[in-house]
């Protein structure tokens, strides 16, 4: 399955192939010739945009893809939104109706990364925003302004193919803070080791900075607990963006480079 944009009337799709607004699935050869669309997760009313989705392989051959399902009047990224789900038998011709699997108890749940780990459970992270209670404590510090928002990795786990999931692991465990992960950036190394990259816009009191460093998230123990990498990646002051949406991919030598998105007209990378 290939994920494309044929015209330039849609070129905003994610790596995991869900346009903002409709999602739609394309379908092609190797060579990626001859393009055609298969399925369209249409928007409409109470459901203004589809995104940010990851697929896996079921060990009865059929795929699931989990994306951001939003459910109310706005599509931007802080709006209200579920994770659904949808599954394919026939090699992603034919889908199912889509099913609620993390629904949304805060402000929206969004940025789904699903991977079939080496024990053989399915890890689904995803990103939960949340805005704070307005109190007399916080008024000095973040004066509850409107761009002031809490957002998070958590991490659940699939032990029956994705039927059911675990209660969600928060990876950062910190206090009120912004951090960034991308769909489809969960990543097992050959040593078992999980890692999620996430770019930090640290917190002020007029919204979030917009200058991002890049941080690693990782795991020894399944995704049971977390800890931050000792190193980060931050980037000359003279960069505006700092080190955006980072994904990481390990190297046939065993390296692991982390790759971000800046402002700079090119993508910056490093290895570890």
């Amino acid at each position: 399955m290939y994920i494309s944009c044929k015209s330039q009337k849609c070129p905003f799709f994610s790596a995991a192939g869900v346009k903002k607004m409709s999602g739609v699935l394309w379908y092609g050869r190797s060579n990626r010739k001859g393009l055609t669309m298969i399925y369209d997760i249409p928007h409409g009313a109470q459901n203004p945009r589809n995104s940010e989705g990851s697929f896996v392989k079921l060990a009865d051959g059929r795929i699931l893809f989990v994306y951001t399902r939003y459910n109310g009047e706005s599509w931007y990224d802080e709006a209200s939104a579920d994770l659904a789900a949808i599954t394919t038998a026939d090699s992603g011709k034919t889908w199912t109706e889509p099913r609620i699997v993390i629904r949304n108890t805060s402000q929206n749940v969004m940025s789904v990364s699903l991977l079939r780990l080496q024990d053989g459970r399915i890890a689904l992270a995803y990103l939960r925003k949340t805005r704070p209670e307005r109190t007399a404590a916080d008024m000095y510090v973040r004066a509850y302004h409107p761009r002031i928002m809490d957002c998070r990795p958590l991490i659940v786990f699939s032990s029956d193919e994705g039927t059911t999931w675990s209660e969600p692991v928060d990876m950062v465990n910190v206090p009120f803070n912004y951090f960034v992960v991308n769909n489809d950036r969960l990543v097992q190394l050959a040593s078992g080791r999980l890692i999620v990259p996430a770019a930090l816009h640290r917190l002020y009191g007029g919204g979030t900075y917009r200058r991002a460093q890049g941080l690693f998230l990782l795991s020894d123990d399944n995704g049971a607990s977390w800890r931050e990498a000792q190193e980060a990646c931050i980037a000359p002051n003279w960069l505006a963006s700092g080190l955006r949406e980072p994904g990481v991919v390990e190297l046939a030598d065993g390296r692991v480079m982390a790759f971000f998105r800046t402002d700079s007209g090119s993508h910056w990378k490093a290895f570890s």
